[in-house]
């Protein structure tokens, strides 16, 4: 295969800071290249290098050689305005998340001519119609908002074709999708791959994903390259220790485990990792905290209905599972559960014994969220000890800001954080970080119900699997039930002890998790299990 793009020693500087050491790989023609690592390991600076959408303040070193049409140019070289739009044209970016990468006040229609010579509305139906969108007229015309999740980031899609690159580079562009779609855009990625002969450069912390769609893989740690060669190989005979821990340290790797291995406990093991298998976990009829018996729910101004009939129960100290595809109800349940949103004037929902739509608002207290998204949810004015003071204050649960202080400090040091934290911003922290910090705002309330709202989904595998144990021994020490809800099969495989599968706002299947995962008795089950990339 013809070479189209080759690193010769990148290297990236912030002031006297190195955070990309000298890095080599190339890229053939209609080749794929997985860049997997941690977060901070270089992967998104490397592909920003290549786009020349680094700050001003960045050092880059080294060369960036790429074979266009017109010639070899170095991307790294060349300090023109006119020179970079030319070198540009032949490069394309999928990002992570569309909703942040697409205007919000602008149609997708428009979006995706913006920038072209010779915008056409047939040229964007054309280019809807080959990512494969349902109704590419009406995706036209709607906004981002709009649009389902793995819709979004299939404009996203079309966007960066109609560019026709010769170099797509997709970061991490199916993290926030469930396992169907994810399933349906990789497949997307590698039918328009062959048809236009791009290569692809795809950054993901995901190796299952990766071994499934990559030909070569480059693995970074803490900016340097640990491994690099064909992915097979890589993934299958890895030589390098951090590689290998990698490896062993996904969730998937330990369906029955009672805690996961973290990536340093592996690194330092030598392998000799041992693994606890989960107790079993009996269930009392008598201690139900949460009852619900009828739950239906349709948006203002919407005929078509959210949820219906939903029915289940969640035990004390007990962890729930809640999985499904996008739009199938999840996320919209747990607003429902924790007040953010209300259902309709039937349901018919028992907290503790009692209704929980009462008069009294004790049940907001007593339930508590854990987003997504970390870094939205928590205020960027504010500082991590003052994010979780101000509900401990305004719920009277302290006697005073000093008391509450003392109370956050200790929470911090259970989350894995320090006291020096308390006065750090949110901008500060990193992702793994921050959701550690949100989940000590939640606890401040002493909830005896956390919903956690795809919680995970961000997170590298490393990161992932802190944040999960963390999760168990807070759960043991504090004895508050869960909702936990999430895309990922085998995170719920090891966080829960129950699970619902949700299909189109309809209770699919529910039972103990390893035996719907093992022996799923409905198509739907069976699709979302054989969906995962292992």
């Amino acid at each position: 295969m013809t070479e189209l793009l080759r690193l010769e020693k990148l290297s990236i500087s912030f002031g006297e800071q190195e955070v990309l050491k000298p890095l080599s790989f190339s890229l053939s023609q209609g080749e794929t290249l997985g860049l997997v690592g941690e977060s901070g390991s270089g992967k998104s600076l490397t592909a920003l290098a290549i786009m020349r959408l680094l700050s001003s303040k960045a050092s880059v070193k080294g060369s960036i050689i790429l074979h266009a049409p017109e010639g070899e140019v170095d991307l790294n070289g060349s300090q023109k305005a006119a020179e970079i739009r030319a070198q540009r044209r032949h490069l394309a970016m999928v990002f992570q998340e569309p909703m942040t990468s697409l205007n919000p006040v602008i149609r997708c229609g428009e979006q995706v001519l913006e920038g072209l010579d010779h915008p056409t509305k047939e040229r964007a139906i054309q280019a809807f119609t080959e990512v494969q969108l349902p109704d590419p007229e009406r995706v036209f015309s709607s906004y981002p908002h709009e649009l389902s999740g793995g819709q979004r980031q299939r404009v996203v899609i079309a966007m960066a074709l109609l560019r026709e690159p010769l170099l797509m580079i997709c970061d991490e562009p199916t993290t926030a999708l469930d396992a169907t779609v994810q399933k349906e855009v990789v497949l997307l990625l590698k039918q328009l791959q062959l048809k236009y002969g791009m290569a692809v450069l795809f950054i993901s912390h995901d190796l299952g994903l990766v071994q499934a769609v990559s030909d070569t893989i480059c693995v970074l740690r803490k900016g340097e390259q640990m491994e690099y060669g064909k992915a097979k190989e890589v993934l299958e005979n890895p030589k390098n220790s951090y590689t290998k821990a990698l490896l062993n340290s996904r969730p998937s790797a330990y369906p029955n485990a009672n805690r996961l291995p973290e990536l340093e406990a592996i690194l330092n093991s030598k392998g000799k990792i041992q693994i606890d298998d989960k107790p079993e976990v009996k269930l009392s009829e008598e201690e139900k905290l949460l009852e619900v018996r009828s739950l239906h729910f349709t948006y203002p101004n919407s005929k078509t209905s959210v949820l219906e009939d939903i029915r289940f129960d969640l035990r004390k100290s007990e962890t729930l599972g809640l999985v499904g595809e996008s739009g199938s109800g999840k996320s919209t349940l747990g607003r429902l559960l924790c007040g953010l949103l209300l259902p309709d004037d039937s349901c018919d929902i028992l907290f503790k014994g009692q209704p929980l739509y009462s008069s009294s608002k004790r049940y907001r207290r007593e339930i508590q969220m854990v987003f997504q998204d970390p870094y939205s949810s928590l205020n960027p004015r504010m500082s991590a000890g003052e994010a979780i003071i101000e509900p401990m204050l305004y719920h009277k649960l302290v006697k005073n800001k000093a008391q509450a202080k003392d109370k956050a400090i200790h929470l911090l040091e259970k989350t894995g954080l320090n006291a020096e934290d308390y006065n750090r911003f949110p901008h500060t922290f990193s992702g793994g970080q921050r959701q550690r910090i949100v989940i000590a705002r939640s606890l401040a309330l002493e909830p005896e119900l956390l919903i956690c709202d795809e919680s995970v989904a961000a997170l590298d595998v490393s990161v992932q699997s802190k944040v999960l144990n963390l999760l168990k021994d807070l759960q043991d020490e504090f004895g508050f039930s869960c909702l936990f809800i999430t895309h990922d099969l085998s995170v719920v495989q090891f966080i829960s002890d129950r699970i619902i599968v949700l299909n189109k706002g309809k209770i699919e299947e529910e039972g103990r998790t390893a035996e719907v995962l093992s022996k799923p008795q409905s198509l739907y089950t069976k699709s979302l299990v054989e969906a995962v990339f292992h």
